[in-house]
């Protein structure tokens, strides 16, 4: 990691997104109504199209919470729309321009269109984001995705599953991705027991979820097959 971005971690990540973020109490989840509810869940079941005309639709109603705008830009990058997805998020972020999430999928959008250096702007707006007085309006799932970035850019990953996945889980047990990023990382260092206990503690917060079930699968390979046959039927269903 560079030093330039070692001061965003040393001074920044832990003790602003740790300490005074997260005592503020804001939990995950900004945009919350039923139709919100309903594109997530074609998202998690792989109706990208559906969730990308519900998404659109909600935003010309003047439905301008980010999650709308992630879920948008996350089931057009699942379809291959590298394109417009980074069209999206050049306008998510005219109103959350502060967003490490929005920030982070225009990096991944960027670099899919071989645009590096509209990818490394996006850093520097992270960057200049975590050092900003907007972390104190952050949710639990903005310093998930900190750690991510972070990660990506070479931080001990011990360091980013303590201080940013499981000390955010402790204070909102409802940040679904903080399951997700804790065992995605898990498996990355093939610790499979602490990746599936991450799944089914995931599962047992939020139901039949083929995400936490498919990961679930992946961490059985090498120790239960029956279990892993058993999480991919679920993640099919």
């Amino acid at each position: 990691m560079t030093a330039f971005y070692k001061h965003t971690f040393r001074q920044t990540c832990i003790f602003l997104t740790i300490i005074l973020i997260l005592s503020t109490g804001k939990t995950s989840g900004s945009a919350r109504n039923a139709d919100i509810g309903q594109a997530r869940e074609e998202f998690k079941t792989g109706r990208y199209t559906q969730c990308v005309e519900s998404a659109r639709k909600a935003i010309l109603r003047g439905a301008f919470e980010r999650d709308w705008w992630i879920l948008k830009v996350e089931s057009l990058m699942e379809l291959g729309q590298y394109e417009e997805a980074a069209s999206e998020i050049d306008m998510a972020l005219l109103y959350h321009p502060y967003s490490i999430r929005l920030l982070k999928l225009g990096y991944t959008a960027n670099l899919y269109n071989n645009r590096n250096s509209v990818a490394n702007k996006m850093l520097s707006k992270i960057y200049q984001a975590a050092n900003s007085r907007a972390v104190q309006n952050w949710d639990a799932s903005e310093v998930v995705a900190l750690g991510e970035v972070l990660l990506r850019l070479g931080a001990e990953p011990k360091t980013i599953i303590d201080q940013f996945y499981n000390r955010t889980l402790q204070i909102d047990p409802n940040c679904r991705q903080g399951y997700l990023a804790a065992a995605e990382l898990a498996m990355d260092k093939q610790d499979f027991e602490l990746a599936a206990d991450k799944y089914r503690r995931g599962l047992g917060r939020f139901g039949d979820d083929p995400d936490m079930h498919c990961g679930l699968a992946g961490a059985f390979y090498h120790s239960d097959r029956i279990a892993m046959s058993k999480s991919l039927d679920a993640a099919l269903l």
